[in-house]
């Protein structure tokens, strides 16, 4: 898809997505619920959350690269940080490749095996998603379909779980497999990469305490937007946070424009609705959710492209 086709299908969408979430709503009344607002000061806790949320994502990062191409934690802080702030300024995720780019250059790994780091980085985020989106299933009675689509989505996470285990355990599987299927030379390739490097998760151990340390930070952030609804009196329970974050997980990963304006926020008034509340309540907290976090991700990633910049290979 060429690039201006793609700028315009994100700009239609944020568009789109962000005159749904607004609808029916009026400055006036998110000026009155910013006013009412209850201890505003748990909105600090927000940049706080984030820089937590930063330092453990730098460790798993840590741990997917090979111990031969390993980076002290400072270094995978500025990358994790730099690219997180560029995916909110730049679009098409620039700050996906930049992480890609600043690993291939502070590590001896070639590029498919940067990508691959980049794939299972991004894996075990689905993972525990998936896994917070079952238990929103399993305990949201009001869902419609809640109880067959939670045994859909167990299967699923235990068979994803699964498959990218083995991978890691026995590489040589996915290579026998793309050849088998015919695959292309480039993305058979790219699957042997990948699943060479995978080979950091094989250890049982490492891949469960990956698992349970990407469920800690989204987890974390659940009990944080729960707490921050207090200051807009919705009082979320925690089975209605965790739903809010899958929501706003889907709503980053639909095309937007750079900071997931629109999408975010559409999805977030959704969820939001469907759990009771109403849009005059609900579309203040979200934009205000959103516009902190968007302010505090400099915060970190401003520091950390400086300390990207003017570094040489392997420094």
């Amino acid at each position: 898809m060429k690039k201006p086709l793609r700028i315009i299908i994100a700009a239609s969408v944020s568009a789109a997505g962000l005159w749904w979430a607004l609808r029916g709503t009026a400055p006036a009344q998110w000026a009155e619920a910013w006013r009412s607002a209850v201890s505003p000061g748990w909105l600090l806790l927000i940049p706080a959350a984030m820089g937590i949320e930063f330092l453990l994502r730098s460790v798993r990062w840590g741990i997917l690269l090979p111990r031969s191409s390993s980076l002290p934690l400072r270094r995978l802080f500025s990358i994790t940080a730099g690219g997180f702030f560029l995916n909110t300024i730049l679009p098409f995720r620039a700050g996906e490749a930049a992480r890609l780019l600043w690993t291939y250059r502070d590590t001896k790994l070639p590029a498919a095996s940067c990508a691959a780091v980049l794939g299972l980085d991004r894996l075990f985020d689905m993972l525990a998603l998936a896994t917070m989106t079952l238990w929103v299933l399993a305990r949201w009675r009001g869902f419609p379909g809640a109880g067959r689509s939670a045994v859909f989505f167990g299967v699923g996470v235990a068979g994803a779980a699964l498959v990218l285990w083995t991978v890691a355990r026995r590489p040589g599987l996915a290579s026998a497999l793309a050849k088998k299927i015919r695959l292309p030379e480039r993305p058979r390739r790219w699957v042997e990469e990948f699943a060479r490097g995978a080979a950091p998760v094989a250890d049982l151990r490492v891949f469960l305490g990956l698992y349970v340390l990407s469920l800690c930070f989204w987890s974390m952030n659940v009990v944080l937007f729960t707490l921050v609804s207090r200051v807009f009196r919705l009082g979320l329970s925690l089975t209605e946070g965790t739903a809010l974050i899958s929501a706003f997980a889907v709503g980053a990963a639909l095309p937007s424009t750079p900071g997931y304006v629109g999408t975010l926020d559409a999805a977030g008034v959704a969820l939001l609705l469907a759990a009771g509340r109403s849009r005059a309540a609900a579309v203040p907290f979200v934009l205000t959710v959103h516009v902190v976090q968007m302010l505090s991700t400099p915060l970190y990633g401003i520091p950390s492209l400086i300390a990207n910049s003017g570094r040489r290979p392997h420094e």
